[in-house]
């Protein structure tokens, strides 16, 4: 299989919700939970999302295999840095804090 462009994870929720009645029920419970929890990609390791949904690794791998990835590995990519994106953008709002200021705190 040949690795995708970066995807945007709208699209990506966007493509599990059109193939939703399409999935096996494996990874239907996958897609369900993706639904539910986004983020989960982002910041679990794939034994960690299978344990979520209560199924095996392998169908978590399947699951971003349909979806059109290498493997689980580039799917979490694609969440990891939309999380890294909305992070940045939120760190813009917080208050000033001593080291990101570059003032010694005692």
């Amino acid at each position: 299989m040949q690795t995708l462009p970066p995807r945007d994870v709208g699209e990506v929720l966007a493509d599990i919700r059109a193939r939703l009645d399409t999935l096996s029920p494996q990874c239907r419970k996958v897609a369900l939970q993706v639904l539910d929890d986004p983020s989960m990609l982002g910041l679990c390791g794939i034994e960690d999302v299978a344990s979520r949904c209560l199924v095996t690794p392998s169908s978590v791998f399947r699951f971003a295999q349909q979806l059109g990835f290498d493997g689980y590995r580039a799917l979490r990519q694609t969440f990891r840095q939309a999380l890294t994106r909305q992070l940045r953008r939120d760190e813009r709002h917080w208050p000033a804090h001593p080291l990101r200021m570059g003032v010694a705190v005692s």
